[in-house]
């Protein structure tokens, strides 16, 4: 039979052993826990860094985003300049060229009407010289004077008409009529007074009494008196008529 020690001996034993169970269990347990802890936050350091790389992959692909937007208006605004510089370009040389043509085309003008004025007073010299040559060829076949006729001063300094309108558009030439002449035969002047255009009727030889003003009829572009000149005026005969 077991005696008390042997019993105490064998209780403290397995009381011993239990223990030993108890921490072996208790440090496989704690094992357990701390490794599922790590594998916690092994777990939860993946998951934040795949987060954070999955954040960081989207920022810098908004920024290229944005970047290639920025890049997109940048060249298209570079091209609208360019564009636009273009068309400023061709505007100014389409204005230049305009200028220059009008410019040539005035010049052109200009020398045109110059070379006319220069042809049409070329002729008429020519003409007055002829003029002139024609007269003095009269003048000089006109008869002297024969022995025995009386001669007679004239009575005016001037030259005879249509001759005198010859010479004073050629200055430097007169006709000397201090020396005594002889009465002077009938000159052909029909080359003097060829295309001669007869003056207009004078406007007193036409003119007529106007009995009503508000019956005249005025030429294309003339207007009546305005009446509001004569609100002030005094009465009289045609005042009414122009009221």
């Amino acid at each position: 039979m077991e005696t008390v020690e042997a019993q105490a001996k064998r209780l403290a034993e397995e009381k011993e052993k239990e223990e030993r169970v108890r921490k072996a269990e208790e440090e496989k347990r704690a094992a357990e826990e701390e490794k599922k802890r790590k594998e916690e936050e092994d777990r939860k350091k993946a998951e934040e860094e795949k987060e954070r790389k999955k954040e960081e992959a989207e920022r810098k692909k908004r920024e290229a985003e944005q970047e290639a937007e920025r890049e997109r208006i940048r060249k298209e605004d570079e091209e609208k300049e360019r564009i636009r510089k273009e068309e400023e370009a061709k505007k100014a040389a389409e204005e230049e060229e305009r200028k220059r043509k009008e410019k040539e085309e005035e010049d052109s003008r200009k020398a045109a009407e110059a070379e006319k004025l220069r042809l049409a007073k070329e002729a008429e010299e020519r003409r007055m010289k002829e003029e002139e040559k024609r007269v003095t060829a009269k003048l000089a076949e006109e008869p002297k004077p024969e022995e025995g006729e009386i001669i007679e001063s004239p009575t005016s300094d001037e030259p005879p008409k249509g001759v005198a309108g010859i010479f004073s558009r050629k200055e430097g030439l007169k006709i000397d009529t201090s020396i005594t002449k002889t009465r002077p035969g009938p000159l052909d002047l029909s080359g003097a007074t060829k295309n001669v255009v007869p003056a207009p009727p004078s406007a007193l030889a036409t003119a007529r009494i106007i009995e009503d003003l508000g019956h005249i009829s005025y030429p294309e572009g003339v207007t009546s008196p305005k009446p509001e000149l004569n609100v002030n005026s005094k009465k009289g005969k045609f005042r009414q008529a122009l009221l």
